[in-house]
């Protein structure tokens, strides 16, 4: 599974979460790191650490999608990466506004085809 490291600390450094001198100065420590960061440097640490992935694993999955969105296939410059919650798998790029809208579905089919159930009946 793929972890976050803000996630990893919380649960397995009990230091970290009942000492906040301590934690105040782990904070200080990655802030000045990445302060010092180029941008490309912070875009590889945080794929890397969020979602597993590289830039160029990143890019290649931005051209075989042709630069869309993987639902709404709005074109856009930036994408955001949608991945499985509980297993960490990366499943495309999808828009601001339609990875917000999965979420808040609750990532489930069963969220969509309430939402899909509703739409129908609304119109």
């Amino acid at each position: 599974m793929n972890l976050s490291r803000r996630f990893f600390i919380s649960v397995n450094d009990t230091r970290y979460r009942d000492d906040p001198e301590y934690r105040e100065k782990k904070l200080a420590y990655w802030r000045e790191r990445a302060s010092k960061m180029s941008p490309e440097e912070r875009r590889a640490q945080h794929l890397k650490k969020k979602y597993g992935m590289t830039p160029a694993a990143y890019d290649e999955l931005y051209e075989a999608q042709g630069g869309q969105c993987a639902i709404c296939k709005e074109s856009r410059e930036v994408l955001d990466v949608d991945h499985d919650h509980e297993t960490g798998t990366v499943r495309g790029l999808l828009c601001r506004g339609c990875n917000t809208a999965i979420g808040k579905l609750g990532d489930s089919v069963s969220g969509l085809a309430r939402a899909l159930r509703y739409l129908e009946g609304a119109v």
